[in-house]
């Protein structure tokens, strides 16, 4: 495998994870804002935390290995 569909593959990964992620915390804020007795939400705040914190870490690795394919494929990132 070369390295620029190794770069392809790691960011497609890590936007799919950030995607699901991402739609984990806009669920469980629903819960939290419908405060129904039905389904509460799931998550409390510390692990909301844990989640962003995820996030941003899979966001830097993203942005990171999209730099780095842009360069290795000739061009300059803006």
């Amino acid at each position: 495998m070369t390295r620029s569909r190794e770069l392809y593959n790691n960011i497609d990964a890590h936007l799919r994870v950030i995607r699901g992620l991402a739609v984990i915390l806009m669920d469980n804020d629903c819960f939290k804002t419908e405060a129904t007795g039905h389904a509460p939400a799931q998550l409390d705040a510390e692990n909301e935390m844990s989640i962003h914190e995820a996030v941003h870490l899979l966001s830097d690795q993203a942005q990171h290995e999209l730099i780095e394919l842009v360069d290795l494929l000739g061009g300059t990132p803006a």
